[in-house]
């Protein structure tokens, strides 16, 4: 028989629906206006649950479609032709691939909104002869039988139901969402009470998770909790219980009652999460069915259970949470290692290389584009550098304004950090194409952008508060990053580079030495190095021709080295990189340059 299952939706860390599927069903976001949120129907062999709205565009259509297998495993296949599916304790499914696993994992959707596959836990399969329904189906009302026999004996085969009872709570407390009603319910069935509640003790006040009453007791007629009896509970933490004969003296808000009982829901530090609290009028009272401290140990046995399962929805919500935290910055992978092992997070001198990405014109562009249309752009281009980072393995900082700031080499080991952030900027220069193709009709231009990298040490970890998290790296490393990510506006090239970080690549990128400058706020000179697109025809000619050229300007042969450029230029005329020092060759011709005119003063950021 294949595995039923149960899917779970949270959101912002709070569980908001679940459902239970015996087949194949199909998850993905509203496919038209006709379909609304958490919407549930029958599509031949396959169910379809609706759990995105049409504008979360991260999931798609037909996202994810999950079949039962006998073996109590399941298949996943991704139904997006664009999209991967995210697990938090595995590697990303890509698009139209399948994968079978076992239950429960969680997935993330969006950076709100996750989903848990869980194996539907409805009740224990019992092989006893004499018991062949699932505690989750028994019927309203029927109560199981008394645990004393005539002559006070207490019966075996009874305490064994009893028990069944108990463990169908417990095993939903363990992956299923519907436990407040199980326990609540377990309470008359086993105990043979008129109505049981369970509460949840929030904000000082008590408040009704499940009312569930025996047959022929409406829960619309139940009297309010004795206020007494849950004071009491909070005062000593222990389960309470009363048994009144019909002469005795009774509050008034436990007049008609003969039994009451609340059982205390604790946490793992003994705080009172809430309670059960059950009822039994004079006139339910039976032959065999009285109260006593057996019944209350099953009444407290049964709290427990639901302190289990509110437990279990807690660490849910914390694994949710940390998890949607982690990944804003980390790739999935990294997540994972990060919440097995948060020592990782710790403050450390680390050797990292730091990238700085801004986009070019965009105050001035956003001025004409408007609010919307501007944090519509602003927020594409931003995703498509984000993700050439996480491609590469590294690590989203922060978003500055209009760009972002990048790292690689930590909280991860990576020797070759270097090489994978020279490659997420070659990978964003890829994208510039498709960039343009959505955006250039309404900027009127091209996309610009400006990439700085360095290498070296620096101080890393959380560098944010105790309010928001925010790992990253503080240092004069940083700060030269960031500098050179200006100094690309002067040099009109789109990725600049220190010596620090050419140095630790190899011949596949190739990269140009520009000039040796002193950048504002920063006392010694640096060597800039161009990093060109291994694609561009040119590649080798600019690499060449530029090496020749800036040799004989600090040779201080300007007239060679103005010549040398001027020809370049009649075959790349593009290569505005060249026109600093082509301008500063002629400059020198008209007037003597002053000592120490090889390092170039930049003195804006």
């Amino acid at each position: 028989m294949s595995t039923r299952i149960q899917v779970s939706i949270f959101e912002n860390r709070l569980l908001i629906k679940s459902e239970d599927f015996d087949g194949p069903v199909e998850l993905g976001r509203e496919q038209n206006r006709d379909e609304g949120l958490y919407a549930r129907r029958r599509e031949k062999d396959l169910y379809r649950w609706v759990v995105a709205r049409r504008e979360e565009t991260a999931v798609g259509r037909s996202q994810i479609i999950v079949t039962p297998l006998d073996d109590g495993r399941v298949r996943i296949k991704n139904g997006s032709d664009r999209m991967p599916i995210r697990f938090q304790d595995r590697a990303e499914l890509p698009p139209s691939t399948t994968i079978e696993i076992d239950l429960p994992t969680m997935i993330f959707l969006t950076a709100t909104k996750s989903l848990r596959l869980a194996r539907h836990t409805g009740g224990l399969v019992q092989s006893l002869a004499d018991r062949t329904v699932p505690p989750r189906q028994s019927q309203p009302g029927s109560r199981l039988p008394s645990l004393i026999e005539p002559g006070g004996h207490v019966s075996t085969q009874n305490m064994i139901t009893w028990l069944h009872s108990a463990m169908d709570v417990f095993q939903a407390a363990a992956g299923s969402t519907d436990f407040f009603d199980r326990a609540a319910r377990a309470v008359i069935d086993t105990v043979g009470l008129d109505s049981a509640r369970v509460l949840l003790y929030q904000g000082e006040r008590w408040r009704t998770q499940s009312v569930q009453s025996a047959a022929g007791k409406g829960s619309q007629t139940m009297r309010p909790p004795s206020g007494s009896v849950l004071e009491s509970v909070l005062e000593d933490r222990k389960t309470t219980w009363e048994v009144y004969t019909q002469d005795a003296l009774q509050p008034e808000s436990l007049h008609g009652v003969e039994t009451v009982i609340a059982a205390p829901i604790l946490n793992r530090e003994g705080v009172i999460l809430g309670a059960i609290y059950g009822e039994r009028g004079f006139r339910a009272r039976q032959h065999g069915s009285e109260f006593g401290q057996l019944e209350a140990s099953l009444v407290e046995l049964l709290a427990r259970g639901v302190a289990a399962g509110l437990a279990r929805l807690d660490d849910e919500r914390k694994a949710v949470a940390a998890t949607v935290q982690f990944e804003q910055f980390f790739t999935a992978d990294l997540a994972r290692k990060l919440l097995a092992n948060p020592q990782l997070l710790e403050g450390q001198n680390r050797e990292v290389t730091v990238l700085f990405c801004d986009i070019r014109g965009f105050t001035r562009l956003s001025d004409s584009l408007g609010a919307a249309k501007a944090i519509s752009w602003c927020r594409d281009v931003l995703d498509v550098l984000s993700q050439c980072v996480l491609d590469e393995g590294g690590v989203l900082v922060d978003y500055v304004g209009d760009g972002l700031m990048a790292m690689w080499g930590a909280p991860d080991d990576q020797p070759d950090h270097p090489m994978r952030a020279c490659r997420a900027a070659l990978a964003i220069l890829s994208k510039l194409p498709e960039l343009n193709a959505r955006w250039e009709p309404l900027l009127g231009e091209p996309v610009r952008l400006g990439i700085g990298i360095n290498t070296g040490h620096a101080q890393v970890g959380n560098v944010g508060s105790r309010l928001k998290f925010k790992y990253g790296a503080l240092g004069t490393t940083v700060n030269l990053a960031s500098r050179v990510e200006g100094a690309t506006k002067f040099f009109k090239c789109m990725v600049l580079m220190t010596r620090q970080t050419k140095d630790r690549i190899d011949e596949s990128i190739p990269a140009r030495r520009l000039a040796q400058v002193r950048l504002a706020g920063l006392k010694d000179p640096v060597e800039l190095y161009d990093l060109l697109s291994p694609e561009w025809d040119h590649a080798k000619l600019a690499l060449a021709e530029y090496a020749k050229a800036f040799a004989l300007y600090e040779q201080d042969k300007f007239a060679e080295s103005a010549r040398s450029l001027g020809n370049y230029r009649s075959h790349c005329p593009n290569d505005d990189a060249v026109l600093q020092l082509l301008s500063r060759a002629v400059a020198a011709l008209a007037k003597k340059p002053a000592d120490g005119h090889r390092v170039w003063e930049f003195s804006e950021k």
